[in-house]
């Protein structure tokens, strides 16, 4: 798609999602597979550790001012946790969204986490 190729057809339909965000204007520009070191190559014992980076699906320059690094995911994966948390420790200043769909419409994690804690809620208080 428009001479990319993506790892995932999620990934590609997110590609067009977020192009049709930019015709719109609410996002300003987008960037494929921006990467970021997570652990900086070393040597230890006479051993070469190589430096070990994370690189994210898309780094995306909203028009409100925010700037997010998204990775678009149909679940949360083992690898993903340690990467995220790597991550995290190192670049505090940045943020870092996993992407799915969800009933047809693109949510970050955040976004997913408060649906599920209202749906808990709601589910609790027909309980009692």
């Amino acid at each position: 798609m428009d001479g990319h190729v993506f790892d995932s057809q999620a990934e590609a339909d997110y590609y067009v999602y977020l192009k049709q965000l930019q015709a719109t204007g609410l996002v300003l520009s987008f960037e494929l597979q921006p990467r970021f070191t997570l652990i900086k190559a070393f040597q230890k014992n006479g051993i070469k550790f190589p430096e070990r980076e994370y690189v994210a699906d898309f780094l995306v320059h909203y028009a409100d001012g925010r700037t997010t690094i998204e990775d678009v995911k149909g679940k949360e994966t083992e690898v993903f946790r340690l990467k995220r948390t790597l991550f995290e420790e190192r670049y505090p200043d940045k943020w870092l969204r996993l992407i799915r769909k969800v009933d047809g419409a693109w949510v970050a994690d955040d976004d997913v986490a408060k649906s599920l804690k209202r749906k808990r809620r709601k589910s609790k208080g027909r309980r009692e």
